[in-house]
């Protein structure tokens, strides 16, 4: 995330579903479920659908209860950075050491709150007790289906070191079930957040700019890419990859999951702190803004094992509300005019975003076999009102 992220007055946990007035594309709606102890850096669902969060102060919070501290210092893009549930019993954190000599990562028991340091990333290889600016230390690890570990660490504002191997600034590692670290890729200035694509052994990685250069990146080992020689739509760099995309203006991205629900398995949901809308996107296909008027600036998404998609702007934590099968005019209701707005879809389409409301079959295509299930909603509802 971009500059330094403001303390605000405390906020008692209300779970409460209110609605928030935030446009978004048709059929998806914005709701609001309740106010967070701030600040929140990080999101994440239990296979139960309980709600954790992680505060840049240290905390790790379920529901209204704290379950563990780590020791560190909140300030700009430091303190607790990052969390990934590894099980329902622990949790993987990624946090700064005070004076941010080093970025840690742990393992949290989230019953009794003990922490085991995993790995502790030095700041300052030449001088590490002389620690590193507070900007630009990454954000979520991940946890990958076979253990790993997945962590990104920001250039700490210190440009060149991005790109020397020797630094850990500016890098992605990967920490392997047996503690052994690997440096994955290098070449980055601040990513906050990534998906492990475990079949094509690919990393999905955004990566904050200097400027409107904002980017994806879809990676393998030993990728380099670009910074600070290059960055978005920069020039051509010997030995570096290129984004798959860039966006046209800042939109800072900050939480990324690879949602499992049947609209958007497959894709990416990329949270933006500046752009305060949630995209989606699969592989190199252009992102689609979800949300058309903000309730804030986005920090993170994560999927709850039911497929609802929850955000947080760190102070409050939201549900994204998807459309309706059949709910093709994305008025929030299933009916005869929906009929209409189907058969003004090309047949045989693929959904995106902007018509998964169509796919009343929920098929992953818009065809006759649609207008066949919408039939049959539409004229089930009849009868039951007769």
């Amino acid at each position: 995330m971009r500059g330094q992220v403001k303390k605000v007055l405390f906020l008692v946990v209300v779970w409460v579903v209110v609605a928030v007035k935030a446009r978004a594309l048709p059929g998806f709606r914005v709701e609001k479920v309740g106010d967070l102890v701030p600040f929140v850096s990080s999101i994440a669902v239990d296979s139960k659908g309980q709600v954790y969060y992680a505060t840049t102060s240290g905390k790790i919070i379920r529901g209204a209860q704290t379950v563990a501290t780590v020791d560190t210092d909140a300030m700009g893009n430091s303190g607790l950075i990052g969390m990934a549930l590894e099980s329902d019993d622990s949790a993987v954190v990624h946090y700064t050491t005070l004076n941010q000599t080093a970025d840690v990562i742990a393992r949290i028991d989230l019953g009794t709150g003990q922490e085991t340091v995993i790995h502790e990333f030095v700041c300052d290889i030449e001088v590490p007790s002389r620690g590193s600016n507070p900007e630009h230390h990454g954000g979520n690890p991940i946890v990958a289906p076979d253990g790993s570990i997945f962590v990104a660490i920001g250039d700490y504002g210190s440009f060149a070191i991005a790109a020397k191997p020797e630094w850990n600034a500016g890098k992605v590692f990967r920490i392997r079930p047996d503690g052994s670290v690997e440096q994955f890729a290098r070449g980055f200035r601040n990513p906050f957040d990534m998906a492990w694509d475990a079949a094509n052994e690919r990393l999905f990685i955004p990566d904050n700019g200097d400027a409107n250069d904002d980017e994806i990146n879809i990676i393998q080992a030993g990728a380099f890419c670009g910074w600070p020689f290059t960055m978005g739509n920069g020039p051509d760099v010997d030995g570096a990859v290129k984004p798959v995309y860039v966006w046209p203006s800042i939109v800072a991205p900050t939480g990324v999951v690879a949602p499992a629900n049947r609209l958007m398995k497959g894709g990416y949901l990329i949270a933006t702190f500046v752009g305060k809308t949630i995209f989606f996107v699969k592989d190199d296909s252009t992102p689609v803004s979800l949300i058309d008027a903000p309730v804030g600036s986005i920090v993170d998404v994560a999927e709850t094992p039911d497929g609802r998609i929850l955000f947080t702007t760190g102070l409050a934590l939201y549900e994204l509300v998807m459309p309706k099968p059949g709910d093709c005019n994305g008025d929030g209701l299933v009916n005869a005019q929906d009929l209409d707005a189907l058969d003004r879809e090309p047949a045989g389409k693929t959904t995106d975003a902007r018509n998964w409301g169509c796919d009343a079959n929920a098929d992953g295509f818009i065809n006759a076999d649609d207008r066949i299930s919408l039939l049959h909603v539409i004229a089930g509802r009849v009868r039951a009102v007769r």
